[in-house]
């Protein structure tokens, strides 16, 4: 009987189970991950695979479908940190509160530069000084990392300018592309969230896949939101067609970064925070590199579109082990 050994973690909700080798070809990988996605077996609402990349010491993160996961890549990112494969941050302003490094994720075409740290605070602190992690920085120096089971991690994420990422379907109604994965932005203030009466979910979200042209795309999700009080809400339905799944994800760190470009098209870019299914909030901000403003909430002085993002917050490690198939 086939075994893998692996850890279940909760990044903001979205339940994700990481592999921890031997490496699996791609339809291996998503042949396993639909079968452990099953309420009947771990329970998931998506799985990848972490790897000792062959060039140089990056890791790397391989999902099951190929796609990009902003909440994979951060759960991802709390492992590394146990394990000590991030670099402590040597600056009085974080002390040995944060830790960072690189990661190569599937749908990306550069290692990412990660962010764990033992609060939010020292999590932001870390991000204003992270733009020396850039893509083509050397590997660190890996420490001693922190032992909980629960840190604030967080992805950068370069992205292109909303202008030419975000395109209007129609009112209520957007197109954001993103490396690795699409998604449908869906105003709830303009087109009902669905709910348990009528179509359904799945069959709304097959609907807007259908109308909006992503009924083909490998990964895509229908996100639909509500903008109250200075914070947003998602709903976000997220479809794999290698695993032949779609979950109504309790997290979606990607749907967030969507929101957040798209938000940025109307405002002058700031931290954004999106409310998750799960109760739980996901902090998008810009990174404008090192001379950005100080104050992560009242925006950063450049009204232009940032290049890069931070996506960013908690992960729990509930459960690790070995599962047999």
């Amino acid at each position: 009987m086939p075994s893998y050994s692996f850890s279940k973690l909760i990044p903001g909700g979205n339940p994700t189970v990481i592999l921890h080798g031997p490496e699996l070809s791609p339809a291996a990988l998503a042949g396993l991950s639909a079968r452990l996605m099953s309420p009947l077996h771990l329970g998931a609402e998506q799985v990848g695979a972490l790897y000792s990349a062959d060039t140089g010491h990056i890791p790397q993160l391989r999902m099951m479908g190929g796609e990009f996961c902003v909440n994979a890549t951060r759960a991802a990112t709390l492992l590394l940190a146990r394990q000590g494969r991030l670099a402590a941050l040597a600056s009085s302003d974080f002390g040995a509160s944060a830790w960072g490094g690189l990661l190569a994720v599937s749908g990306m075409d550069a290692p990412l530069p990660v962010l764990a740290a033992l609060d939010d605070e020292s999590l932001l602190r870390a991000a204003r000084s992270a733009s020396m992690m850039g893509e083509n920085a050397p590997p660190p120096e890996t420490s001693s990392a922190p032992e909980q089971a629960r840190l604030y991690c967080a992805a950068r994420v370069g992205c292109t300018e909303p202008e030419t990422s975000c395109t209007s379907i129609r009112p209520g109604v957007a197109l954001v592309h993103m490396p690795g994965m699409s998604h449908l932005l869906i105003d709830t203030a303009v087109h009902a969230l669905p709910g348990p009466e009528g179509e359904g979910w799945r069959g709304a979200s097959a609907r807007w896949r259908s109308t909006c042209g992503l009924a083909e795309a490998p990964a895509s999700g229908v996100i639909w939101f509500r903008h109250e009080n200075g914070f947003f809400r998602i709903w976000p339905a997220v479809e794999v067609k290698a695993t032949r799944s779609e979950h109504m994800e309790t997290a979606c760190g990607s749907a967030s970064l969507a929101l957040a470009l798209w938000h940025w098209q109307r405002a002058v870019p700031s931290l954004v925070s999106i409310v998750q299914p799960s109760g739980e909030a996901l902090q998008v901000f810009p990174d404008f590199g090192p001379d950005f403003g100080p104050d992560f909430g009242r925006g950063f002085g450049p009204t232009s579109a940032p290049g890069r993002a931070w996506i960013s917050g908690p992960v729990l490690l509930a459960a690790e082990g070995v599962t047999h198939i």
